[in-house]
């Protein structure tokens, strides 16, 4: 992703194709950086593609191959996986170092991975394909007449082929295991969830959001619409620059009927924080403590109780919920 802080003082990020985790929310970047707009990769923005995480799908394909190691354990196998130029790393290099194989892939591809020069790829590749155990080939290649053609020339060195076609569009596709050719779809994806896309940009709150993929092939104008409650702050356009929600912000006070009689006045006199969804009287919450405070002290004032005395006779001016032990051991 690619920061971009301009001379006017706007921040803008661009996350190109990404996938959104929350272990991105503890980027110092984004900690004092207010996000003016986001360049959204909003691949699958519709609500029904929710998919599973990376590590579930890796941790699926692992299981897959063990099943099918103990079902035929006398036969050599070629797995294969589908990929783009670049791209589906982070799935084949783990299911190659869970398994200890050689890793053979196209010349196109072979550039590709030198030149980012991944610590992970490091030492697993290898130059000859009748050597390598695992196959990253076109993802285009990955189905079961092409697979048929594809295992010709490697009849002699393997019995079977175990193939995975890594997508986010294989949600709920069926597995076609026909004997010597078996090709299964996962789950997987390099782009953002509709469920993580939302928890990203709700978490950044932008001004603005554009979305970078189109919803018609062809035309780069036509792109999906983001949905406006994830990031318009209640009643407010935006957390803007001009906008600091306090503590205060999400706490209501709900001050009781103060007695302060001196042998009941740390007893009675409390007062109530919870939680609140309602923006209505944000600014009154803290003149509404200070006029509680100040009606306490003069209460006590008015019974000629010193300071001293008076704080030794309360040592809970309020009650914090739900963790009322923690507080008054705070203000003791």
């Amino acid at each position: 992703m690619f920061v971009f802080k301009l001379t006017t003082g706007r921040c803008i990020l661009h996350t190109g194709d990404f996938r959104a985790s929350s272990d991105m929310e503890s980027e110092p970047i984004f900690w004092n950086n207010n996000i003016d707009a986001i360049y959204l990769d909003t691949t699958y923005i519709s609500h029904k593609n929710n998919f599973s995480t990376q590590y579930e799908s890796i941790t699926r394909a692992k299981d897959i191959i063990k099943d099918f190691r103990s079902k035929r354990p006398a036969e050599r196998v070629l797995y294969i996986c589908g990929s783009y130029v670049i791209g589906k790393e982070r799935f084949w290099t783990s299911i190659a170092q869970e398994f200890d194989l050689k890793v053979w892939t196209e010349k196109h591809r072979l550039k590709a991975l030198q030149a980012m020069d991944l610590e992970e790829v490091r030492g697993l590749l290898c130059d000859d394909p009748m050597e390598a155990q695992l196959h990253v080939i076109s993802i285009g290649k990955v189905s079961y007449h092409s697979l048929v053609e594809y295992f010709q020339p490697f009849k002699t060195q393997f019995d079977a082929v175990l193939a995975f076609r890594p997508s986010g569009w294989e949600k709920n596709t069926k597995s076609q295991l026909r004997g010597q050719i078996n090709v299964v779809g996962i789950e997987y994806s390099e782009h953002s969830s509709h469920a993580e896309l939302e928890r990203f940009v709700t978490y950044l709150k932008p001004h603005e959001v554009i979305s970078t993929v189109p919803v018609i092939q062809g035309n780069p104008c036509i792109t999906p619409k983001i949905p406006e409650k994830w990031y318009k702050y209640r009643n407010l356009k935006s957390r803007h620059r001009n906008f600091q929600p306090s503590i205060t912000s999400f706490i209501k006070f709900c001050p009781r009927q103060l007695n302060c009689n001196r042998n009941t006045l740390s007893k009675s006199t409390t007062m109530c924080i919870t939680p609140t969804k309602s923006p209505e009287g944000m600014a009154n919450n803290l003149s509404q403590l200070s006029v509680c405070a100040m009606a306490t002290c003069r209460e006590v004032r008015n019974q000629d109780v010193s300071a001293a005395k008076a704080m030794n006779d309360l040592p809970a001016i309020f009650t914090l919920y739900p963790d009322k032990d923690a507080f008054d051991d705070w203000l003791s």
